[in-house]
Parts: C-alpha cells; sequence; structure tokens
C-alpha cells in the first residue's frame, strides 16, 4: 500500500504476482509457464459500507496464450462484526486464442465461525464469454 485512506483519500495498492508452473501443462494441471501479474487496486470505506476494485495486467505466454487484463469492483455491507455481504462485478480480456473475454457478476458473503476463522462463499453468472453460473465456499483464516 503506497497512499493510505483518510477521510477524503482512498487507499492506493499495488502487489505484484509472480506464479511459477508446479503442474505438468500435458496434463491440463497448469499453465507451462511462469505467469506474471501486475495490479493496482483502490479502496474507500464509508461507515459500515466498504468499496473497492482495480485492475491489472497479466503476462501470459505460451503457444497461443495471450496477455490481458482484468478489471473489478466491489461493494461491501459490514451487517455485524461476525457477518457481511457483497456484490461485484469483474472483467477479464481473452487470455488464449480459444478463451473470450468475459464478464461476471457475482453476490457474497463472509461469516465469522469463531473470531479467527470465517466462512467464505460467492454465486453469480458470467454474462459474456463462456456463459455459465459459478461459485465458490472456502475458510479463511487469520493467524
Amino acid at each position: 500500500r503506497f497512499v493510505q485512506e483518510s477521510e477524503t483519500c482512498p487507499q492506493l495498492a499495488v502487489y505484484p504476482q509472480v506464479q511459477v508452473p508446479t503442474g505438468r501443462e500435458a496434463a491440463g494441471l497448469g499453465a507451462g509457464h511462469c505467469r506474471i501479474f501486475l495490479p493496482l487496486w483502490i479502496q474507500k470505506g464509508f461507515g459500515p459500507w466498504t468499496t473497492y476494485g482495480g485492475g491489472g495486467w497479466w503476462r501470459n505466454p505460451g503457444d497461443g496464450n495471450r496477455n490481458y487484463a482484468v478489471f473489478g469492483w466491489l461493494i461491501q455491507r459490514e451487517l455485524s462484526e461476525e457477518a457481511s455481504l457483497g456484490f461485484e462485478v469483474f472483467h477479464q480480456q481473452a487470455s488464449s486464442r480459444e478463451m473470450p473475454a468475459s464478464t461476471a457478476i457475482n453476490g457474497g458473503f463472509e461469516l465469522a465461525l469463531v473470531p479467527s476463522i470465517r466462512l467464505v462463499g460467492s454465486v453469480g453468472r458470467t454474462l459474456g464469454g463462456l456463459r455459465g453460473t459459478q461459485f465458490y465456499l472456502g475458510v479463511r483464516g487469520a493467524f
């Protein structure tokens, strides 16, 4: 984070990532190449509401692959210290010659199971590109 949030200014952050292949590409277990992500994210809170988003660029080498950009935005409402609900829109440009660009809309939640462990989930629809329903359910720990 290189700009801290204040009453009038949102926080700004970057977190470059390098993904190193660990699975065999021929078996569908990975990209077979190092991938690099260069993002910029913005966040601002307003009482129980938080909104954040941004985008970035993926370097995606490999036969048939394309470098591509992703963009997303979320609004989240804290209902209590134990629960929150959110809504997001996400767009990804085509990552290969075979994959079209896609746009998705999701709703999600966080629910505290105990103070340091939360159940996290979302469900949504892909509106452009490969159409379908997507969902996620996971556990997040803070230690």
